[in-house]
């Protein structure tokens, strides 16, 4: 299991399937309003919990791995490497 220091600084490693909103701006380096009108635009896949004003939302970690690859170019040295650290890995599986 990760510890929290882990976790911190790479929150897609923890053991955790699911991420809030600020922990996948963290790692994606950007604004959380940028990442919730990705959500609203239906451009970056989330799970509502709850209906309305006082619905959750969460990320499956394995989803925004997924996503982010998709849209950022490496190169097959550094797909290689992030395969064998466990980064590709879909949670569940």
């Amino acid at each position: 299991m990760a510890s929290k220091d882990d976790y911190i600084a790479n929150p897609l490693k923890s053991d955790r399937d699911f991420l809030k909103l600020s922990e996948v701006a963290e790692w994606l380096g950007v604004n959380q309003s940028l990442i919730y009108d990705w959500v609203q635009k239906e451009r970056l896949p989330v799970v509502r919990l709850g209906k309305g004003v006082n619905s959750v939302i969460r990320f499956q970690r394995g989803q925004v791995i997924d996503w982010a690859r998709q849209r950022v170019k490496v190169s097959d040295e550094v797909a290689s490497t992030l395969e064998k650290s466990g980064f590709s890995e879909t949670p569940g599986v």
